[in-house]
C-alpha cells in the first residue's frame, strides 16, 4: 500500500492538515513527466504540488484506461478504468456509469482513510453522484454548453450530464468570472460560485532551443502555441492570414502545438489556414506540440502570442506567455478581459471576429520594440498575483468553509 496513512483511521490528519482526494480523467504521466495538452493537468499538476509541499496529503484518483496505484513525489495516483453502460450490470441505467466507478471507488477508499474534502474536475461530470456525507466541492474546467457552441459540435449526453452535476453541487468554483457568472445565470442556482484564479509555476529547468534554432530563429513571427483549432480561434486566424502576411512581407505566423481535426471536411485546421496563404505559405510554420523545454524559448523570441479563442476559462496559454512578458492578444468577451487590461498588460479582441483580430494585429504591428517591451513588463506584473503561495492559501480556506459549512448542514 502506497498510503502514509493508517488504516481505519477516522479523524482528519493532524495540526489542520487536509486530506484532499482530487478526481479528474487526466494528470501528469508519472513515468515520463510529461504533461497533457490540456489544461486540466496542468492545473493538477501545479495545485497537487503546491497541497502536497504545505504537508496535506494529496490523493489523485484519474479515470482512464488502467489501473493502478503510484506514488508520485509524495501524491498518491490512484488510477481506476473508466465503464460503459455495459461494463457491469449495476452501472446499465446509469447515463454517466465513470461517475458511478468513482462513487463507488471513494467510498470505499473511506472506509479505510477518512476524507476530509473531495475536488472533482467538471470535465466527464466525473463528480455528478458525489457522497452526501463527504465534504466535496466542483471545480469549473468548462462549460460543456459554450465549449459546443464555440468547438461548432453537439453531445448532448456531455451537457446533460455536466447540468445535474452541478445543480447536485452544493460548492462550485472556477478561475473565470465570466464562466462562472454565466453557468449560475443558465442554471438558476442559488449558490455563488466562488472564483478562485489558476496559480502560476514558473518554469526553471534547463531550455531546449533546438526546436527554435532549427525552425524559427533569425525569422519574426507572431505566434499562436496550444491546441489548434476551431474552439481556439483557428477559423478566424484563417480567415485574415493572407491580409497579415500581405501587409507585413518581413512576418511569419508559428503556430505550436496538437490539432483537433474536422470531421466535417475531413482536414485539419493547419491546412485551411496554410491554403488561405496562398503565395505566402512558406511564412506559415507549424510546430508539433512541444515540452515547456522547447517551448519556452520559442515563445520568449515571438513578437507576440496570437490566441483568439471563443471560448476560454482563464487558459495557462496566455498566462505563459505574460509570465515571460510577451504581449498576448486575446478575445475580451472569451474571457480574457480577466487577466488582460487592453493596451496596458495586452490587447483584447473580439471573438468570432476576424475584422477585429486582423485590427489587434495591426496595433501590435505599429508598436516598437520599446512599447511592446513595456507592456510585456506589466503583463508579468499580473501574472505575479497568481503566487502559488496566494492562491493555495485561498484554496485551504476554502476548503475549511466548506467542511466547516458541511458539518453544520448535515448535524
Amino acid at each position: 500500500m502506497i498510503f502514509s496513512c493508517k488504516k481505519n483511521e477516522v479523524k482528519s490528519l493532524s495540526d489542520g492538515k487536509l486530506r484532499i482526494v482530487f478526481v479528474s480523467p487526466e494528470f501528469i504521466e508519472p513515468k515520463t513527466g510529461l504533461i497533457p495538452a490540456g489544461g486540466l493537468a496542468n492545473y493538477l499538476h501545479k495545485i497537487t504540488d503546491i497541497l502536497n509541499k504545505m504537508e496535506n496529503e494529496i490523493h489523485v484518483v484519474v479515470v482512464g484506461s488502467v489501473k493502478k496505484e503510484i506514488n508520485y513525489n509524495g501524491i498518491h495516483l490512484h488510477f481506476i478504468k473508466r465503464r460503459n453502460i455495459f461494463g457491469f450490470k449495476k452501472y446499465r441505467n446509469s447515463a454517466n456509469p465513470s461517475a458511478m466507478v468513482v462513487r463507488d471507488y471513494l467510498e470505499n477508499f473511506n472506509k479505510k482513510y477518512k476524507i476530509d474534502i473531495i475536488q472533482y474536475a467538471s470535465y466527464l461530470s466525473l463528480g455528478q453522484f458525489p457522497l452526501s456525507y463527504i465534504p466535496a466541492c466542483v471545480r469549473v474546467s468548462s462549460y460543456a454548453k459554450l465549449h459546443q457552441e464555440a468547438a461548432g459540435y453537439v453531445n448532448k449526453a456531455e451537457a446533460d450530464n455536466e447540468r445535474e452535476m452541478y445543480k447536485a453541487s452544493k460548492f462550485i468554483f472556477g478561475p473565470s468570472n465570466k464562466t462562472n457568472a454565466f453557468i449560475k445565470a443558465d442554471l438558476g442556482l442559488e449558490n455563488e460560485i466562488k472564483t478562485i484564479e489558476t496559480p502560476f509555476v514558473k518554469y526553471n529547468k534547463d531550455e531546449d532551443f533546438s526546436v527554435y534554432n532549427e525552425r524559427l530563429k533569425g525569422k519574426d513571427y507572431m505566434l499562436f502555441f496550444g491546441t489548434l483549432w476551431a474552439l481556439k480561434g483557428s477559423e478566424e486566424i484563417a480567415e485574415i492570414i493572407y491580409d497579415f502576411l500581405d501587409a507585413y512581407k518581413n512576418m511569419h505566423f508559428a503556430f505550436v502545438g496538437k490539432q483537433n481535426k474536422d470531421k466535417k471536411n475531413n482536414s485539419y485546421p493547419i491546412d485551411k489556414i496554410i491554403k488561405n496563404s496562398k503565395e505566402y505559405k512558406d511564412r506559415v510554420i507549424y510546430i508539433d506540440s512541444q515540452q515547456h523545454s522547447s517551448l519556452y524559448p520559442i515563445i520568449k523570441n515571438a513578437r507576440a502570442v496570437i490566441l483568439p479563442s471563443r471560448y476560454d476559462n482563464f487558459p495557462n496559454t496566455c498566462i505563459e506567455a505574460m509570465s515571460l512578458g510577451k504581449v498576448v492578444l486575446g478575445c475580451g468577451d472569451a474571457g480574457f478581459d480577466q487577466i488582460i487590461t487592453d493596451g496596458e498588460t495586452g490587447f483584447l479582441c473580439k471573438a468570432y471576429n476576424s475584422a477585429s483580430l486582423l485590427c489587434g494585429l495591426n496595433k501590435i504591428m505599429s508598436l516598437s520594440a520599446g512599447q511592446l517591451d513595456d507592456i510585456g513588463k506589466k503583463a508579468v506584473l499580473r501574472v505575479m498575483k497568481l503566487t502559488p503561495q496566494k492562491i493555495a492559501g485561498e484554496m485551504l480556506f476554502y476548503y475549511n468553509d466548506i467542511i466547516k459549512n458541511w458539518k453544520i448542514k448535515n448535524d
